[in-house]
């Protein structure tokens, strides 16, 4: 679970109602709910039965193709993005800006060796498909989010090989 995954829910759920609204969104994410059950289990730690982490894992696996298949669908209902300076800026920033940022961060906190190169590589990643998700679920421009994705994802293969070349 990362900070931005709840940033994103909250801000998509801002422009319906505000602060409270924005924060019920976050409370009622299925992903944060499963965060207290997931603690206890991990500080006492208890084992889980295989016949529960075998269905947990088999869904787990499923996600990414799934996440994939609904940024298709998507993409085939929006039909052939067209590409603008908006989405340009915003892949820039993320493929770019990203790794930038998290080489500045770097030296401050003393971060070094494989766990910068992680970091960094993480950091140049292209914009994430539940991001599309997100903004289609609550009707925030969701042709240009998805669009965007696509976009930052295929101008990645570009700045991801100069990014690993560098690190």
């Amino acid at each position: 679970m990362s900070v931005s995954f709840v940033v994103n829910v909250a801000v998509a759920n801002w422009h319906k109602g505000g602060s409270w609204k924005a924060a019920l969104a976050v409370v009622k994410t299925p992903a944060l709910i499963a965060v207290p059950p997931a603690l206890l289990v991990n500080f006492f730690q208890i084992g889980i039965p295989p016949m529960i982490t075998r269905p947990i894992s088999l869904l787990a696996a499923a996600m990414i193709p799934t996440m994939i298949v609904a940024l298709g669908v998507q993409l085939a209902s929006a039909g052939l993005p067209k590409i603008n300076s908006d989405m340009i800026f915003s892949s820039a920033i993320r493929l770019i800006g990203g790794p930038i940022l998290a080489v500045a961060l770097a030296m401050p906190f003393g971060v070094e060796g494989l766990g910068r190169s992680v970091g960094i590589i993480q950091a140049a990643m292209p914009t994430a498909v539940l991001t599309s998700i997100i903004a289609f679920e609550n009707d925030l421009i969701p042709e240009f989010v998805t669009a965007t994705v696509l976009f930052s994802t295929v101008a990645s293969v570009i700045t991801l090989t100069i990014v690993l070349a560098l690190v």
